[in-house]
């Protein structure tokens, strides 16, 4: 997949179409090219946490980057830094449903998970998806725990 390909990614998250291509590419990248995706992310993650498409692959490449130490990293410390100013927010609070109960049928349109799902056959990953969500549940639990001890 060319470096160009792999930087643009996110433009394609502009409709539903696009999700699907970019999750599809992102779902057979190898993880070296995984690492060039999220690196093109840094600069607009906090904007991608609350919009309409872009939440969605956020959700998809934290179920299924093998790299959950890169996953905490670059994407789940900014997600717990935003908890106070964003929690209200609808997209904000999927990424948090995206972990806990992924390809929720009740969270997620059918649309959204053919997304989740395009390609899964043809993935790059080699850790369960159970393990990699254990580990998520690690890394967000606690913390969210104590946002919500100290605001309610």
């Amino acid at each position: 997949m060319t470096d160009l390909l792999k930087e643009k990614l996110p433009a394609l998250l502009a409709s539903i179409q696009g999700l699907y291509v970019a999750c599809a590419c992102f779902t057979i990248m190898e993880a070296k090219d995984r690492k060039v995706v999220l690196k093109s992310l840094k600069e607009n993650m906090k904007e991608m946490f609350t919009n309409k498409m872009a939440h969605l692959f956020i959700i998809h490449i934290l179920s299924v980057l093998d790299d959950t130490t890169l996953t905490k990293k670059k994407i789940i410390t900014e997600l717990l830094k935003c908890l106070d100013e964003m929690i209200n927010e609808k997209f904000y609070q999927n990424i948090f449903m995206g972990i806990f109960t992924p390809r929720s049928k009740a969270v997620f349109s059918t649309e959204e998970l053919d997304c989740f799902n395009a390609f899964a056959d043809k993935t790059t990953s080699k850790k369960s998806d159970g393990q990699r969500r254990l580990e998520l549940l690690k890394m967000t639990l606690k913390p969210m725990e104590a946002f919500f001890e100290e605001h309610l």
